[in-house]
């Protein structure tokens, strides 16, 4: 019987270091999942930001070439009304 009771403790005392350990996991786990929300707020700045000066990159860059190909396209209308007046 002495052997039993000692076995009942036994059980009794890892059941609650489970428990105790459980916890502490859960606890570690909450902390690592808000690390993750923080940084992926962070990196949603980030990218936006990123997105951002691609845009304005892209729209600078289109300007430059509308601005080029309507330079090229009155010096093109020009000559051809020199040639035409001729």
């Amino acid at each position: 019987m002495k052997f039993l009771d000692q076995l009942g403790d036994a059980v009794k005392d890892v059941k609650e270091l489970a428990k105790s350990k459980a916890s502490v996991v859960k606890d570690l786990t909450a902390d690592a999942a808000q690390e993750v929300k923080v940084l992926a707020k962070e990196k949603a700045v980030d990218v936006k930001a990123k997105s951002a000066d691609a845009a304005k990159d892209i729209t600078e860059t289109v300007k430059e070439k509308f601005a080029g190909a309507a330079k090229d396209i009155r010096e093109k209308v020009a000559e051809k009304t020199e040639t035409k007046e001729k």
